[in-house]
């Protein structure tokens, strides 16, 4: 009977994984949605909480300027990766003859006999080529913005009627209060990492920017962008963007001195908030093990690229507070967790029944 029910929980994680692949041009422009909501909803808290006496700011008003500020900022940092592109396709063969030297000079300390040729060398790396993919890319991008727009303006609209719904979904008050004790808390935890993140990714994203404008790297806002953003992937988001900005003034400068300079500080500083000022800041907020991080990377990324590597640790969060919630699933939270605790904060939230009576 046990082996029965451990293969039909199988079974369901299966389809689950296969739903999630089949369907994910339509569920990623929504989990995107999700991610924004999340976002104008802190900003607007954070409005409401600027001190003007007695008087607070209606929630109307603070989330309609949370939605245009973080609207704006959006557009912002599209229009400066859409306008770097632009400026290496015009500049791509000048930074093209650079990785050429640097092939050569890389070839002769190798001791290799023979040198890649320049077609050769244009064949196997067309710089020109890649940024005209990336800005097909950003044009694919923007229209899934749209899409995501449109999204979240429906999430802000029905966001009102949700605890309605669920207390007519579940009578029972019991029910109500464990469901609901449940969402809070994923509420609580996934709003704290992202704010957290957000922070820290961009005191990172603004030292590197001071570096790289130090030693004058082209495009540093751009790869300081990059960095800030590529942050929110655990791990290996940071070590790329740091690599591909050290690579780039190899190419600019074709000197290994500062390509070391800039590979090594950006490291430093990841380093340094990552181990120092993250733990304390964000402690034990996500409750996951280190390993399961670095599995649902490999897990989310596998099955929505790139846009699965950012909503990775939001959603494993997810799972492991809806598993801690139910006394089936919990031993699969414990497995998960960072520690072997997992914790469900109760609420003792009266339902909507109650309070009419």
């Amino acid at each position: 009977m046990r082996g029965l029910k451990v293969a039909s929980w199988m079974f369901v994680m299966a389809l689950g994984v296969g739903f999630l692949v089949v369907a994910k041009h339509l569920l990623i422009p929504i989990f995107i949605a999700f991610t924004f909501f999340y976002l104008i909803i802190t900003v607007s808290d954070l409005f409401r909480r600027i001190p003007l006496g007695r008087f607070r700011l209606p929630a109307p008003l603070t989330t309609t300027a949370a939605a245009v500020a973080i609207l704006g900022v959006v557009f912002l940092c599209v229009r400066i990766v859409v306008e770097t592109v632009e400026r290496m396709i015009v500049l791509a063969p000048k930074y093209q003859k650079n990785l050429e030297h640097v092939g050569i000079d890389l070839a002769r300390f190798m001791g290799w006999e023979e040198f890649p040729s320049r077609a050769n060398i244009i064949k196997e790396f067309d710089l020109r080529s890649v940024a005209v993919q990336l800005g097909s890319s950003l044009s694919n991008l923007a229209e899934t913005l749209i899409l995501v727009t449109i999204y979240v303006l429906f999430l802000l609209i029905e966001k009102q009627y949700f605890h309605r719904k669920l207390a007519a979904l579940f009578p029972e008050s019991d029910r109500y209060q464990k469901v609901r004790g449940i969402l809070e808390h994923i509420d609580e935890s996934v709003r704290t990492y992202i704010v957290l993140r957000t922070i820290t990714s961009l005191l990172k994203g603004f030292l590197s920017y001071l570096v790289l404008a130090y030693v004058g790297l082209d495009f540093a806002v751009f790869w300081a962008f990059l960095i800030f953003l590529l942050n929110y992937i655990p791990s290996l988001g940071p070590i790329f963007a740091t690599s591909l900005a050290a690579l780039f003034s190899l190419m600019q400068f074709q000197d290994v001195s500062l390509f070391l300079f800039i590979l090594l500080t950006i490291m430093a500083i990841e380093l340094s908030i990552g181990h120092y000022l993250e733990p304390r800041l964000v402690g034990h907020t996500l409750n996951l093990s280190p390993f399961v991080i670095l599995f649902s990377l490999s897990l989310w990324g596998s099955i929505w690229g790139i846009i699965g590597m950012f909503l990775c640790v939001p959603l494993m969060v997810t799972i492991v507070i809806t598993l801690a919630g139910f006394p089936e699933t919990r031993p699969i939270a414990v497995l998960l967790s960072e520690k072997g605790k997992v914790t469900l904060r109760e609420e003792k939230i009266p339902h909507r029944s109650e309070k009419e009576g």
